[in-house]
């Protein structure tokens, strides 16, 4: 039931080299147009700004221009949670809308309808979530929120697909409350969302044919640093992953940058698009090897919650491989991840 109660159903347009389809929650299907022969997309999380004037971080602003910089060749953009500091937004009126988002992210290369396709985190659920939706809903506009989780498909030029599954980890995994590690999450808060979010997942993924599958969630599986692995979706999504042969997972939360790969699929950390954590407090639960790298600024070994450095990654896909790349906030190359093949391949 609740399935459907989030879900807004978006309408498309007449396909050109590039297509795009939605899958909502209920299974509805749609297009839109993208960029002629786009195959690159943009990925940021914890993105949020901050509570008090003037409501973004210099970290978020330089960030902003960096994707600004590489937006004329991406055909969407993933933000991954946390997309209002602290408290999310009262309303679908809410200044932070402007202050925080359309004003920063500001660059006439971000401005295509559906560009940003958002998901909620921890600190967007402590304010309205129904807003936020709520504010996707002209369809014009370049924020993309149909529901709490939802799924979209796109091809390349070359006729290569990609599905991006995007989810809501809250709901699976409870509110991090007073900034619980990953292993202390108390739970859903409703065990009946969280079971129709699961079977969706479940469908979702099993009848995905892309040649690549990705996941995005807020909360991560795996992560070395200041909130660490995540039991709940150790346990389950992780799994239903492995059994799709999915490609990866993507996820913000912890504010670092962050590459592993275990359960047979690359894990990519992006939660650093407002300020800076060097934090590895949890190096030690993760799996043996698994981690292949972590950033950390080489001037500035020990920093923590470090509003003036970011960080946010793009993607490349073809019909050779999926290729990510992380950025520090001023758009320069700290690590590319290896390729990963189709799926099947």
């Amino acid at each position: 039931m609740c399935a459907i109660l989030w879900v807004i159903c978006a309408l498309g347009a007449a396909s050109t080299v590039s297509s795009n389809s939605l899958r909502t929650a209920d299974g509805a299907v749609a297009s839109d147009v993208v960029a002629d022969g786009a195959s690159t997309f943009l990925i940021m999380a914890d993105w949020g700004g901050q509570d008090a004037a003037p409501f973004y971080t210099p970290a978020e602003k330089k960030v902003a221009a960096s994707m600004g910089s590489m937006g004329a060749n991406a055909s969407f953009a993933l933000a991954i949670g946390d997309n209002f500091y602290y408290s999310g937004v009262a309303d679908v009126g809410s200044a932070r809308f402007k202050a925080t988002f359309e004003d920063v992210f500001d660059d006439p290369s971000l401005a295509a309808p559906k560009f940003f396709k958002v998901v909620a985190g921890n600190h967007d659920h402590v304010g309205n979530v129904s807003a936020q939706l709520a504010y996707a809903a002209p369809d014009a506009s370049r924020w993309h929120f149909p529901a709490l989780y939802h799924a979209f498909v796109e091809t390349a030029a070359d006729g290569t697909t990609l599905e991006v599954v995007m989810i809501d980890t809250v709901e699976l995994a409870g509110d991090s409350g007073d900034d619980l590690a990953g292993w202390q999450l108390p739970g859903p808060a409703s065990r009946l969302r969280s079971e129709a979010q699961w079977a969706w997942i479940d469908a979702t993924l099993a009848a995905s044919t892309a040649s690549y599958l990705i996941v995005a969630g807020h909360y991560p599986i795996l992560s070395v640093c200041e909130h660490g692995p995540t039991t709940q979706l150790i346990d389950r999504l992780a799994p239903l992953m492995a059994a799709a042969n999915a490609s990866a997972y993507l996820a913000g939360h912890d504010h670092c940058a962050e590459y592993l790969e275990h359960y047979g699929f690359a894990h990519h950390g992006v939660g650093a698009a407002h300020l800076y954590d060097a934090s590895t407090a949890h190096a030690a639960a993760v799996p043996s090897a698994s981690l292949k790298w972590h950033y950390l600024p080489g001037d500035a070994p020990s920093t923590k919650d470090d509003a003036s450095r970011g960080a946010f990654a793009a993607a490349t896909w073809d019909g050779a491989s999926l290729r990510v790349v992380h950025y520090d906030q001023d758009g320069a190359e700290i690590f590319a991840a290896p390729p990963v093949p189709p799926r099947g391949s």
